[in-house]
């Protein structure tokens, strides 16, 4: 049993050690593949900026963008909006490394069930970087963070290591997903695989963390969402439909 305990604390240990070699060089490796990014804001990550810097710190966190919360982006932009103007697109940019890091860190940690090789993993981590994108800026902006969070937590929901530190690190990343991005709803499916293979629902960490953060934002869309004017046709044919 105590020979058993030691294998599992060096074996987590390895695993800390590997994923932050892992996150380290993918946030490297995207500051090689885009060094001009650290020099302007990149398609979304102006207006985020912007409104960091005109409302403050807290208020941007409940304003809607293309209807929904982007809770992540707020945040990047919260910090870079403390720097001066000119070093504020760099400071984005090194966040947005950082969590790109994050993120291939975590793809590395919740692929080992299924892809038992070292190489494999690496791979698989580092496909979030090095593969061609459509446009850099798919990589480099922190408006598009959401897309590649969603990939890595289809992977998080699929693992089954139950390490604490391992899925601490899980439940903060697909809260941290449920709250940046409506699309995290498209999850539910692998969430309803999970909760049924692993058959435990509510003593899930992992599976309550993301269906909590998604409830949030959809319940924020639902009540906080500013109401649209009506169209001309809509008004139309409410007014056919009332005769």
């Amino acid at each position: 049993m105590v020979a058993r305990a030691a294998c599992v604390v060096r074996r987590t240990r390895a695993d800390a050690i590997e994923a932050l070699v892992v996150g380290i060089t993918a946030s490297v490796l995207l500051f090689v593949r885009i060094p001009q990014a650290s020099r302007n804001f990149w398609t979304d990550d102006g207006a985020f900026f912007q409104d960091a810097h005109n409302h403050g710190v807290v208020v941007p966190f409940a304003h809607f963008y293309h209807g929904y919360l982007l809770t992540l982006n707020r945040a990047l932009a919260a910090v870079s909006a403390a720097f001066p103007i000119q070093r504020a697109p760099a400071v984005l940019f090194v966040l947005t490394g950082i969590t790109i890091g994050w993120c291939a860190a975590t793809a590395f940690l919740a692929s080992r069930p299924w892809i038992v090789s070292l190489a494999g993993r690496l791979a698989m981590a580092a496909s979030i970087v090095a593969l061609p994108s459509f446009g850099r800026a798919n990589i480099g902006s922190a408006a598009f963070l959401q897309f590649t969070m969603l990939f890595v937590a289809l992977l998080v929901l699929l693992h089954e290591n139950d390490s604490k530190w391992i899925t601490a690190n899980s439940c903060a990343f697909l809260v941290t997903v449920g709250l940046s991005s409506l699309l995290a709803v498209a999850l539910l499916p692998a969430l309803f695989w999970r909760a049924v293979h692993r058959r435990r629902f509510l003593s899930d960490a992992v599976t309550m963390s993301l269906l909590a953060a998604t409830a949030v934002q959809v319940i924020a869309i639902a009540v906080g969402q500013p109401a649209r004017p009506v169209s001309h046709l809509a008004r139309s044919l409410r007014a056919v439909a009332s005769g």
